[in-house]
């Protein structure tokens, strides 16, 4: 039909041309795809964070109450003592919470008594997959 023959050596171009547009679309939607995934992964983690990081320190606001209002790291044990619990409440069911407490009696150089508590607590919160630890510290002088 052309005199010249250029239609006959065009024929399969276009379809180059699409096959190339598809594998690049296919691989911006498997880019896409693990960007959400990777998403979503970040936006757990922050939460399982932020519940770890309160149940560490409510543990610690626990711990300090025994102290300052008993003066022992726990009932019945003086020097040190620890723990750990599960705990089920809404919003935190499947974290863990551990806390340790350690006492010494010491002088100052005056010979007045001093006590010291050093306490520590740790929240865990996640499952298998994903486990997130937070810590907290505290020392206190009495």
């Amino acid at each position: 039909m052309c005199p010249d023959g250029r239609v006959s050596r065009q024929r399969g171009s276009m379809l180059v041309i699409a096959l190339a547009v598809m594998v690049i679309l296919g691989l911006l939607a498997v880019a896409l795809t693990r960007l959400l995934g990777n998403a979503s992964d970040s936006l757990a983690y922050e939460v399982l964070s932020v519940r770890a990081q309160s149940l560490a320190q409510s543990g610690m606001d626990q711990r300090l109450y025994v102290v300052l209002r008993q003066g022992v790291c726990a009932s019945g044990q003086a020097d040190s003592a620890s723990g750990s619990q599960t705990v089920d409440e809404t919003g935190l069911s499947g974290c863990t919470l551990s806390w340790s407490c350690r006492h010494q009696s010491l002088t100052d150089e005056d010979g007045s008594p001093l006590e010291y508590y050093w306490l520590q607590t740790q929240g865990q919160c996640g499952n298998a997959q994903l486990q997130v630890t937070r810590q907290s510290s505290s020392e206190v002088r009495l």
